[in-house]
């Protein structure tokens, strides 16, 4: 089985927040891989060991179609 989940935006987006919650699923090993078109298209990445993975981008940074995020994983 697939261990992902991907994240697309479809329309011209003004700052961003993605988050993925996986507490208490067994989930393990979180990775995430952005791929973000833009001016600024490195997220800040906040990570909950165990719990959570988000990726953030203030406002001021617009964000184009085609950009998103995998998030891969181990059981």
């Amino acid at each position: 089985s697939n261990r992902l989940f991907s994240a697309y935006l479809v329309y011209p987006t003004r700052g961003m927040e993605i988050s993925f919650h996986y507490g208490g699923t067994g989930i393990k090993n979180v990775k995430d891989v952005g791929f973000f078109a833009g001016k600024h298209p490195y997220p800040e990445t906040t990570r909950e060991e165990g719990k959570s993975v988000t990726l953030r981008l203030g406002d001021e940074a617009w964000i184009f179609p085609t950009s998103g995020v995998t998030f891969l994983w181990d059981l």
